[in-house]
């Protein structure tokens, strides 16, 4: 296929999938006059400018594909601020860039000074096996939640919950 084609296809796509999205509120409502050719057009510019219309072969709606996009409550923080920090993050390399979008940090490590740890090896071990004991580090799956809150019982922390947690286990 042709890449006007393709292009064609996804416009029909999406306007068809507009088209559902409106008639199924259409019919939702307890309206007893259709709406006018206007009214439609004009909830459809609504959507499309809010990013609700699904698409794509994910069917993501453009508020969950680009929410950079659609910025929903203004920005309480000052030009000087956001400028301020904007060159703090390109002295310390920290804006991805480039075909791989690393970090100039990731790119260039030796142009970067890393601050030195304050902690020993063994504190740093140390943390790391109470945060795996009680569950405190992110799953490294989907969810993005941390363990103990993916699996409350398992990390459970009063002797009451581990009690019920073993009764739990032994069925």
């Amino acid at each position: 296929m042709s890449k006007n084609t393709l292009t064609t296809l996804a416009t029909l796509a999406i306007a068809v999938a507009g088209a559902a999205t409106l008639a199924t509120s259409a019919y939702a409502q307890d309206s007893e006059q259709p709406k006018t050719r206007e009214q439609v057009i004009a909830e459809l510019a609504q959507a499309k400018r809010e990013g609700t219309i699904p698409s794509g072969v994910l069917w993501l709606t453009g508020r969950e594909r680009f929410p950079e996009k659609y910025h929903v409550a203004p920005s309480t923080t000052s030009r000087g601020e956001v400028v301020a920090d904007l060159a703090k993050a390109k002295r310390e390399g920290a804006i991805p860039s480039g075909v791989l979008w690393l970090t100039g940090r990731e790119r260039f490590p030796e142009k970067y000074h890393v601050a030195a740890s304050t902690k020993t090896r063994a504190e740093v071990k140390a943390e790391y096996a109470e945060a795996v004991r009680t569950g405190d580090i992110i799953d490294d799956g989907e969810v993005g939640q941390k363990l103990n809150e993916e699996f409350p019982l398992r990390y459970a922390t009063t002797k009451k919950a581990r009690a019920n947690n073993q009764l739990v286990s032994q069925r």
